[in-house]
């Protein structure tokens, strides 16, 4: 699975190639780790995955969950790789935690909370918390929010597109960004 806001380098390998035995989910952290600005970039991860106290819902509702394998495994789905034959008893039991506890049901709720972090967050937190086997992509496969204009050096954006896949996230700025962005291409 793919965000529609995704830009895909022509010469990135094969992604179906990195689901090997040893894997039932492939995903990527949502910290560009490395990237100039990490900081900021944790922090808005941190904060995002703690929207409307997910972390105290989650203490209270998920078997096993750990605060700090949630934030350090927090991952961005946008690009999601899976088994659908491992994954799905574990959709089904989280659909079953949204529909059959009131709290929850409330806490993903798009209606009243007003943005999408929460669906990200509870299925971050439910399937890293799961006996899922999940390896963990490189920043690569899901270089979030690219600043074009500003990020790095001008050769990093301005040259051929190095990561295999820029995330636009979304944002409007980003969707300027995504439609004047043409490096993803061969000769572009």
């Amino acid at each position: 699975i793919v965000d529609p806001d995704i830009i895909i380098n022509e010469i990135a390998p094969n992604i179906f190639d990195l689901l090997d035995e040893n894997s039932e989910l492939c995903v990527v952290k949502n910290v560009n780790e490395g990237r100039i600005s990490e900081d900021f970039f944790k922090q808005i991860s941190d904060n995002v995955a703690n929207i409307h106290d997910s972390i105290k819902i989650f203490k209270e509702k998920i078997e096993n969950f750990s605060e700090d394998n949630y934030l350090e495994t927090y991952f961005n789905m946008g690009v999601f790789l899976y088994r659908p034959k491992a994954l799905y008893p574990e959709i089904q039991k989280l659909k079953e935690l949204i529909y059959t506890d009131e709290e929850v049901y409330e806490y993903c709720s798009y209606k009243k909370k007003g943005d999408w972090y929460h669906s990200q967050n509870l299925t971050s937190a439910f399937l890293t918390h799961s006996n899922l086997k999940i390896k963990f992509l490189t920043k690569e496969w899901n270089w979030l929010a690219p600043d074009i204009h500003t990020e790095c050096n001008d050769d990093f954006f301005w040259g051929p597109m190095k990561p295999f896949i820029y995330h636009f996230t979304g944002t409007n700025l980003a969707k300027e960004r995504m439609i004047n962005y043409t490096k993803w291409r061969k000769n572009g």
